[in-house]
């Protein structure tokens, strides 16, 4: 054993993080903020679309009604699968590194 120890000496806690890539470790940090804020202002445009123009008046593109339901239902399916998404890659990442730790 030598007589003294350097820094270098120590393994790194996580040896294995060279298997999980940038950017998945960033992903799920940063894009469900940005997903979350664009659904909500397409729902907002989407419903006051129906309703009146920007100042009140009526606008001259107006959604139907009963098919602005649909939209909204298909805008809040696909950021919620986009989301499940980002999760399961979070998942997979932990499960990468925690199976690095156990070694």
């Amino acid at each position: 054993m030598p007589d003294h120890f350097s820094a270098l000496d120590i393994p790194h806690p996580a040896a294995d993080r060279h298997e999980v890539g940038r950017l998945s470790q960033f992903l799920p940090v940063l894009l469900p903020f940005p997903l979350w804020g664009t659904r909500l202002v397409f729902k907002f445009f989407l419903t006051t679309a129906v309703c009146s123009g920007p100042r009140g008046e009526p606008m001259g593109w107006r959604p139907d009604p009963a098919r602005v339901q649909d939209w909204i239902l298909v805008l809040d399916l696909a950021v919620i699968a986009a989301l499940i998404g980002l999760l399961l890659l979070a998942l997979r990442d932990w499960r990468r590194l925690r199976r690095g730790k156990a070694k």
